[in-house]
């Protein structure tokens, strides 16, 4: 009995210094790479929902670049999911723009599997830009609908990361 109780305890001290917030996925960002949801477990989440063809998300994009790389020491992690009609139309604007967080196609494969679980605990992901921002926990703190530039969003940003 008392090695039963150890065992648990065990377990229980694992589960808690790795914290597993998001589900199991793995998609290929626009670059190539492999992008998979433990890079998110214990971080603030910037998400947001994009299309090149769209005025206010190709504003928006250099932002959330900008946001990553001011707090490239932080647990912060900005991803993109794009809804481009075509992974080349994708590539191209990312490749062009030379934008360096990940940006996965969302109309298809993984990249849309994500988008529509993240519409299960964030409603609809329809209108573009959409940014999500969870807390470390992976709870959903704040859903952004259009243009918000930076100030804005380290506003909403930085109490985040200061949360144990």
């Amino acid at each position: 009995m008392l090695f039963l109780v150890g065992v648990v305890c065990a377990l229980t001290v694992a589960a808690v210094a790795q914290p597993r917030v998001w589900p199991d996925w793995n998609a290929k960002t626009a670059t190539g790479e492999t992008f998979g949801s433990r890079q998110l477990d214990g971080k603030v989440v910037v998400i947001s929902v994009w299309g090149s063809w769209c005025p206010s998300c190709r504003k928006q994009m250099p932002v959330l670049d900008a946001l990553q790389e001011f707090y490239q020491d932080q647990p912060l992690q900005v991803l993109a999911f794009s809804l481009d009609h075509t992974t080349d139309g994708h590539e191209q604007f990312v490749r062009q723009r030379e934008l360096k967080i990940p940006s996965i196609f969302a109309r298809e494969g993984n990249g849309l599997k994500v988008v529509k679980m993240l519409q299960q605990g964030a409603g609809t992901l329809e209108a573009v830009p959409t940014v999500l921002i969870y807390d470390k926990r992976g709870r959903l703190a704040h859903r952004l609908v259009g243009f918000f530039n930076r100030r804005q969003l380290e506003e909403m940003v930085a109490p985040l990361l200061s949360e144990e």
